[in-house]
């Protein structure tokens, strides 16, 4: 054969082969008008998503109680999904509408019915195909069909809904971390619940105490921004395999809330738990973790499922600061009043005074005759001193005594505990008398060792709780109200 006759042969069979695939290429669906559809009116009323898998497990996704959370329902299962997922898949489903009408065709993957204040609407969706397209079927009175984007299909398959469920085991009802009106922490050997009264937080457990408002405040931020690491779906084994049947710490919050029905408010209480188990990964970085969700009702204390009992994997480190040590909570400051609001102090000697009083009635009346006492009139003091007359303070006592009056009003304390420190030498009991409030504080002088350290220290009492200064203005204040009222004889 010659260089011609090749070259001929050649043309031939690329015409040839060609033509074949003219002929059999696949023919793209056409595109033809299409008529408006339900989806057109689909709105934030939608209620209710139902995703019916072919051959696969229903699962539900519907509105809560919560405002902006939803729940995935798979099964007895059930856990929240973030409502601006939902938005967001709304707007994919509403943007169908301008996808391009193609004819009709197999759409038999998924079935996904949708609720909303008008009824109930379903859609067909294929599955996802080449060039990242699906065929969806918008059924109605006359069925439509369109092509959208597969990252529809995709989100509908169960992995796709999963995926979406909400990583935090503390969902707010609110969207702000203040909202918990509980708290409890317990962890081996120790609890500590902190509770919110009017707006300000308070200790209940292991003893009723003023509590820390910015403590108090921090623990709620660092509970509301806790997120699981993952959900796990598959347990690899039981509870006292993953160390969740003697958890090292049980965290619990509480949570008021109310909703209008029928013209009555409705009261509910949402408790929301989280259990940290043993490590989830050989460097122990990762903890294994329980969550769950009830519904109390505060009339009756019955209570009911919210969500889960569900199993994921949480940083160690993220939970590692969370802690069950009382004194981290307790308010520092000795007495929860302000300066100003304080309208009278009585001093007396008192070897006891690191013991509360007998009666927590007791009155200055209770106390020795041998006192030093400040009354407020109006803007100015009076001074009583031992066996003298009513009299205007002298500057430097009137500074002594706005000295006196930052310490147990407004200093924080250096540390906290329900015991005083060894040593301590009870020297005067002080009772202060302030708007709507009153106290029995005791003082004592101590020597206390910090950072290697032995130094004077001021230690106040109040009630079963003893504060420790350091501070020099302390320790001068409280020499000062030594030498004004001396020990007798």
């Amino acid at each position: 054969m010659n260089t011609r006759a090749a070259i001929i042969a050649l043309l031939l069979v690329l015409l040839a082969a060609g033509g074949a695939w003219l002929l059999l290429r696949p023919q793209p669906a056409a595109t033809i008008s299409a008529a408006p559809t339900w989806i057109a009116r689909l709105d934030t009323s939608l209620s209710r998503i139902t995703v019916t898998p072919r051959g696969g497990t229903e699962m539900v996704v519907e509105r809560s109680d919560i405002p902006d959370v939803w729940l995935l329902r798979e099964g007895p299962a059930a856990w929240p999904i973030s409502g601006q997922r939902i938005s967001a898949l709304t707007r994919l489903i509403t943007d169908l509408e301008r996808s391009p009408a193609v004819e009709p065709a197999d759409a038999s993957g998924v079935r996904v019915t949708l609720r909303d204040n008008s009824g109930e609407h379903a859609l067909s969706i294929g599955p996802a195909a080449l060039g990242g397209k699906a065929l969806i079927k918008i059924e109605g009175n006359t069925d439509s069909y369109r092509l959208a984007d597969a990252g529809l299909a995709r989100v509908f398959e169960g992995a796709g809904l999963r995926a979406w469920r909400e990583p935090r085991p503390f969902i707010s009802l609110t969207g702000e971390s203040a909202d918990f009106s509980r708290v409890r922490l317990q962890t081996v050997g120790r609890q500590v619940i902190v509770a919110k009264v009017a707006g300000r937080w308070g200790v209940q457990v292991p003893l009723a105490a003023p509590a820390d408002q910015d403590s108090c405040l921090k623990v709620a931020s660092m509970l509301a921004g806790l997120t699981l690491e993952r959900l796990v779906d598959q347990p690899p084994g039981g509870e006292d395999a993953l160390g969740l049947a003697s958890p090292s710490a049980i965290i619990d919050t509480e949570t008021d809330f109310r909703t209008v029905r029928g013209g009555d408010v409705q009261r509910r209480v949402l408790l929301q738990q989280l259990k940290i188990g043993g490590p989830a990964d050989p460097s122990g970085k990762s903890l294994w973790a329980s969550v769950q969700a009830q519904w109390m009702d505060p009339a009756t204390r019955t209570v009911t499922s919210a969500w889960g009992p569900a199993l994921g994997v949480i940083r160690r480190a993220d939970v590692e600061p969370l802690s069950a040590d009382v004194t981290g909570y307790l308010a520092r400051r000795s007495v929860q009043v302000p300066s100003e609001d304080v309208s009278r102090v009585t001093v007396v000697r008192d070897d006891a005074a690191m013991r509360p009083p007998a009666t927590t009635a007791a009155t200055p009346a209770d106390l020795p005759p041998r006192r030093l006492f400040f009354e407020r009139y109006l803007d100015a003091w009076r001074m009583t001193p031992l066996n003298g007359s009513p009299r205007e303070p002298a500057p430097s006592e009137h500074a002594e005594l706005e000295t006196l009056l930052e310490l147990l009003c407004d200093i924080p304390a250096d540390a906290i505990g329900d015991e005083p420190p060894a040593g301590t030498v009870s020297m005067l009991r002080i009772r202060l008398e302030a708007t709507g409030a009153g106290g029995d504080i005791g003082v004592g002088a101590a020597q206390v060792t910090k950072d290697g350290t032995t130094r004077p220290a001021v230690v106040l009492r109040v009630g079963p709780l003893f504060r420790v200064y350091f501070a020099k203005p302390a320790i001068d204040v409280v020499k000062w109200l030594g030498e004004m009222v001396p020990v007798e004889g």
